[in-house]
């Protein structure tokens, strides 16, 4: 796959086949589409070509209106993305996209019209054969094109436009805001049936108060590297831990460790089964399977040692029978 950050390096073919959105998550819905770009674009003869923006449309958007101070209202402090945009990148490269171009989303950039970025970009600059697009399909300023104007131009300018339907997992349609809304709820199952994965994240292991150690558990604690990614609920969680090229079994806690502290600073921690290495500094994949429960305050240590016993072996047994 090679990757473009403008139209200047990409020669015009009209034996195109591509598709355009945000496709923040990748989730079965976007593989669904992507698949059927590429499978088009080699039947055809033709090359695929994915069309994206960084950063995310909505999270320029948001900082900009925040930063309006005659806003009486301010919305939300950031967009809760489901991928940051390297993962987004490895995960279309392996579905065999040939192009992918990512066009820097800017205020002046968010200004172009819908028949402007069709005509004058996806035409006059890619060139185009066919499209391929969900079935819910918005973009542009004000979010006015859609299928319906992609094929009235593509009648003008002789291309043709595929509209794919809803995908559904378990009689649900899925949809980035229904992840969000699953993960939000700490309802990690149902969130990766729809991804077609496992959520994850990476982190930065840093010094903690070792107090895991002190127990008999020692914890890696993790400062996240991509802080616009969706927050999921505190509580205690089923993880696996990438570790140096090795992934492992671990118990992670989101929270303000309530048996310890009395202060509500949210600390993220992992207990890596059968791991002893020093590994500050490194960088860890955490993929979640599953939320076994709240975070609880116990009455000791011997309380609280037991209950993290039974939340390694729930895990073991859990993720020895997982489906992703």
């Amino acid at each position: 796959m090679v990757v473009y950050k403008d139209f200047n390096g990409i020669k015009k073919d009209e034996n195109t086949v591509l598709t355009v959105g945000t496709f923040d998550g990748l989730h079965t819905g976007h593989k669904q589409i992507i698949e059927t770009v590429v499978k088009k674009a080699k039947s055809g003869n033709c090359r695929s070509v994915l069309i994206t923006f960084e950063p995310h449309p909505r999270t320029l958007l948001l900082n900009h209106f925040n930063r309006d101070e005659s806003k009486n209202n301010p919305l939300p402090s950031k967009v809760d993305l489901l991928t940051s945009f390297e993962d987004k990148v490895d995960l279309i490269k392996v579905l065999g996209i040939d192009i992918l171009l990512v066009i820097e989303f800017t205020m002046d950039f968010a200004q172009t019209s819908s028949y402007d970025f069709i005509v004058n970009y996806i035409y006059d600059k890619i060139g185009v054969k066919e499209v391929v697009l969900g079935y819910d399909h918005k973009f542009g300023k004000n979010r006015d094109g859609d299928n319906e104007l992609f094929r009235s131009l593509g009648n003008k300018y002789n291309f043709s436009v595929t509209t794919l339907p809803p995908v559904s997992v378990e009689g649900e349609t899925v949809s980035s805001t229904k992840i969000r809304h699953y993960l939000q709820k700490g309802d990690i199952m149902n969130a990766n049936l729809m991804l077609d994965r496992e959520f994850s994240f990476n982190g930065i292991v840093v010094q903690g108060d070792m107090r895991g150690r002190e127990i008999g558990f020692p914890t890696a604690n993790i400062t996240l590297i991509h802080k616009e990614l969706i927050s999921l609920p505190g509580g205690v969680y089923a993880v696996r831990v990438g570790v140096k090229d090795k992934v492992f079994t671990g118990v992670m806690n989101i929270g303000t460790r309530p048996s310890f502290t009395s202060g509500t600073e949210i600390i993220q921690e992992v207990h890596i089964l059968d791991f002893r290495d020093e590994i500050y500094g490194s960088n860890l994949r955490i993929s979640f399977v599953d939320r076994i429960r709240d975070e609880e305050k116990f009455n000791g240590v011997e309380e609280l040692k037991a209950r993290i016993n039974a939340d390694i072996e729930y895990t073991r047994n859990l993720i020895r029978q997982s489906r992703i």
